[in-house]
């Protein structure tokens, strides 16, 4: 496996990564830590939150609607990886809150392009 996953948004454009080695810590593009995998498929904000899910390489948001992947699950064109920036500091995880009701998830349904990024930043506010 590798130490880092890279997350693509609808457009093929990777907006985030996951740290394997760092507890599944996953990180912005630009380096900002943004929201961590608990128990393989919740996907939690630094904050507490429950953001999302990851299923089988499929990032969904809390509705159930498909907004990225891994690259071995992306339904548009691979764009050309940037280089990343420099991890910022890992804040200290908040107490998860209570997760949301697993929705039926469906590639089928979609978020925005912009879905993956925002959902991800709502792990970084307090």
């Amino acid at each position: 496996m590798n130490s880092e996953l890279t997350i693509y948004n609808l457009m093929g454009y990777p907006i985030a990564y996951i740290a394997v080695y760092e507890n599944f810590n996953i990180y912005m593009w630009n380096g900002s830590p943004a929201a961590y995998l608990y128990a393989g498929e919740y996907i939690y904000g630094f904050n507490g939150e429950h953001i999302g899910w990851f299923d089988k390489g499929v990032v969904y948001d809390c509705q159930g609607k498909y907004v990225g992947s891994l690259i071995d699950n992306l339904q548009s064109i691979a764009q050309i990886t940037p280089l990343k920036s420099i991890k910022k500091i890992t804040p200290m995880k908040n107490l998860r809150n209570i997760p949301k009701i697993k929705p039926i998830f469906s590639t089928f349904k979609r978020g925005n392009p912009n879905s993956l990024e925002d959902m991800l930043l709502r792990g970084i506010k307090a």
